[in-house]
């Protein structure tokens, strides 16, 4: 499933309202045409795929613009840098919150157990 943008309806206590299509969204995508990825989404009903990753991205999201202000880095390969530092940590030293393992520890031992899902994206339902 593909969508083009990205409304959300929420309801306060005292009144209803329809948010316009979410700047973030179409930044990122932006950024992503520019540098020849696409976007894929997961289907309905595969909520807990979405979770997982969007748990990571939250991650990077509020660690790096830190980091980078910390450490003073204004320019993007300085910042590559940076989150590759970060991603590897992540994925090499924290224990994560919920699986109290190690992501890379835990990836190669699901390969090993043949328990992996990956499979080639050609085999993926449009």
């Amino acid at each position: 499933m593909i969508t083009t943008g990205r409304f959300v309806e929420r309801e306060s206590r005292h009144y209803r309202y329809i948010a316009g299509e979410s700047g973030a969204e179409v930044q990122f995508k932006r950024a992503l045409n520019s540098i020849g990825v696409g976007l894929i989404y997961t289907g309905e009903g595969k909520g807990a795929a979405k979770g997982k990753i969007e748990k990571r991205f939250d991650y990077f999201q509020r660690r790096l613009p830190y980091l980078c202000e910390k450490k003073k880095i204004k320019r993007i390969p300085d910042a590559q840098a940076e989150l590759d530092e970060l991603v590897a940590f992540y994925n090499d030293c924290r224990v994560h919150q919920e699986t109290e393992e190690i992501p890379s520890k835990r990836w190669n031992k699901a390969i090993e157990e043949g328990k992996g899902k990956n499979r080639p994206l050609n085999d993926i339902d449009p």
